[in-house]
């Protein structure tokens, strides 16, 4: 534990080797591990050298840069972000915050993928605390492949036996290229051009890639379009994006994920580009020189959102957000950064709770109910953008009911989806739908209370017949 405490904090001073006197300033007074690779750091990260706690650590992963060997990192992105966050209380005790810093076009995603893995090895080596508890991952373009590439590795240090996605509780990923992007394409992506060839160049191998970074290089080829709805031909090519889909094949941790996507429309297509509208620029290239109607300039809206999601836990599209506003939003109150810190305390209400009625719990001659077991582990497959509200799980199982009196049928108690709605900074109203069997009459109820801010008790009251209070705990 001494040596692992000791690694943890002088992983200060390896930081202030960075080269790039921007990443410098970025990375001071930061406490964590950094791995080495092809003689440029990864680093796992955080603001002070105590232990997490009580806590759950929310790990925040910048994306490409786009530019340069190595593209340097980029921290910038996550302040307004993080203000946002830390205004509540609930986020204050119940998170703490560590950010992936690393260079890019260095090596494959792929590679990355395991140096991650291992900086969270090393955490869980060393802080007790950060072994046990499970994390929440935020990754902003392809900082979302990033993390996903970790969650496919097996872990070591902290969870031997186990995955790095059976080490997360939730992935938000926002703006992430989950199928690639069209523009870091090379010749299959030119061929689609025709005569927009030259507008591509200027535009996109110019202005975003800087000529630097070829369609064959690290990052750029890991982010390939992988061809799920047929747009290139990729027959006898070399772009056919093989690591991408591997990934998107294995659906065993999609539930864990909630997808957000930027969409934007050119005000004057083409002409936007000519009239130095950056914002609506390279949409426009992707709508009128790849023929992909939906994108935040960089990533088309499909990607970003996962189509068709499969499994996925919760899908949040965002219209008229380019690519940078998916991670920066567009005011200091935005309602991204609302969404997301519903994500966040959403996922702490994941676990078991124990449910204890008074008052009238009975239909007719039926038994009372005294207490529910409710499992809220299984994340919602589906989400419903008309709700105002966080679902997060169908059918929760198992769940368990005590009735006041036997009978003599087969009673029984399931809940209908749960629900979770309300405002962030004054706690959150909770609904939970119960169908209660009991011989051959099937009646529906349900509960409806608030959270406190802490989350420490949830309580409310009956509806739909029954005259009666509860409070939620969680075991």
């Amino acid at each position: 534990m001494a040596t692992g405490y000791s690694r943890f904090v002088s992983a200060l001073v390896v930081l202030m080797v960075f080269v790039s006197q921007e990443s410098i300033a970025q990375e001071k007074n930061r406490f964590g591990f950094c791995e080495w690779s092809k003689g440029w750091p990864m680093c796992l990260i955080t603001d002070s050298p105590e232990l997490l706690g009580n806590r759950i650590p929310v790990i925040l992963i910048h994306g490409w840069e786009m530019k340069g060997i190595p593209g340097v990192p980029d921290l910038t992105v996550w302040p307004r972000l993080v203000d946002y966050l830390q205004r509540f209380s609930w986020f204050r005790e119940k998170y703490r915050l560590y950010y992936v810093s690393y260079y890019s076009n260095l090596q494959s995603l792929d590679a990355m993928g395991q140096i991650f893995r291992d900086l969270v090895d090393s955490m869980s080596l060393a802080d007790p605390e950060f072994r046990r508890k499970q994390l929440v991952l935020i990754g902003f373009s392809m900082g979302g492949l990033l993390a996903r590439a970790c969650m496919q590795e097996p872990l070591f240090g902290g969870g031997a036996g186990q995955l790095g996605g059976d080490k997360v509780l939730k992935l938000i990923t926002l703006g992430s290229p989950h199928h690639g992007s069209p523009f870091a394409n090379g010749p299959a992506r030119d061929v689609k051009a025709g005569w927009w060839l030259e507008l591509l160049h200027q535009f996109v191998d110019g202005s975003l890639f800087g000529f630097d970074i070829r369609w064959y290089m690290h990052n750029r080829s890991d982010l390939h379009w992988d061809n799920y709805d047929g747009l290139f031909d990729y027959e006898g090519s070399s772009e056919n994006n093989f690591w991408l889909k591997r990934l998107n094949a294995d659906t065993s941790f999609n539930y864990k994920i909630s997808v957000y996507g930027g969409e934007v429309t050119p005000s004057d297509g083409i002409y936007d580009c000519f009239n130095l509208n950056l914002k609506y620029c390279l949409a426009a290239i992707m709508n009128i020189v790849l023929g992909i109607k939906q994108s935040d300039g960089l990533v088309p809206f499909t990607s970003a959102l996962f189509e068709p999601c499969t499994g996925c836990g919760s899908v949040h599209p965002f219209l008229d957000y380019n690519h940078s506003e998916m991670v920066r939003g567009k005011t200091a109150d935005d309602p991204l950064f609302q969404r997301v810190a519903e994500d966040l305390f959403g996922a702490l209400l994941v676990g078991r709770w124990r449910i204890s009625l008074t008052g009238h719990t009975a239909y007719g001659q039926g038994p009372s109910i005294r207490w529910i077991e409710l499992d809220l582990s299984q994340p919602l497959s589906a989400w419903n953008p008309s709700w105002r509200n966080l679902p997060f799980w169908p059918n929760p199982s198992p769940l368990l009911a005590r009735w006041s009196d036997s009978a003599g049928c087969r009673a029984g108690i399931e809940t209908d989806n749960p629900y979770i709605f309300g405002d962030v900074s004054e706690g959150f109203e909770i609904s939970i739908g119960v169908e209660h069997h009991y011989c051959n009459d099937d009646t529906d109820f349900y509960l409806h209370g608030t959270a406190d801010k802490k989350l420490n008790v949830i309580t409310g009251t009956c509806g739909g017949g029954l005259n009666c209070r509860f409070t939620m705990v969680k075991r």
